[in-house]
């Protein structure tokens, strides 16, 4: 049986992007696997979120976009788009929306 966890896609991702989207879904409590898949930021977080047994899929690519997902709107834009800037806060927000919780906006994360 899987468990329950956040996917995250990734594609020759740069480490301190992976290292930062971690951070922020551990520091929410919310399990999550990497793997690694071909494919743009936006394209591995499609993907992620529709293999996930929580929906939720972030993708990160080469060039240090992530992207998260939710299953429930693959075709539409992403839940959100961000930079290496910005990885922590991604994977803060993706967790929250495994949980139900407000996202955290960007001058609430410093």
């Amino acid at each position: 049986m899987t468990r329950p966890a956040v996917l995250v896609w990734q594609h020759d991702a740069p480490p301190e992007c992976l290292r930062e989207v971690a951070a922020g879904l551990e520091e929410e409590g919310v399990p999550f696997l990497v793997e690694s898949h071909h494919g743009a930021a936006a394209e591995l977080a499609e993907g992620a979120a529709a293999a996930s047994t929580v929906d939720i899929g972030i993708g990160v690519d080469a060039h240090g976009r992530i992207c998260a997902q939710h299953a429930k709107l693959t075709g539409r834009a992403p839940v959100a788009l961000e930079t290496a800037e910005h990885a922590r806060l991604l994977g803060h927000n993706a967790a929250r929306l495994v949980v139900g919780i407000p996202l955290k906006r960007k001058e609430q994360h410093r």
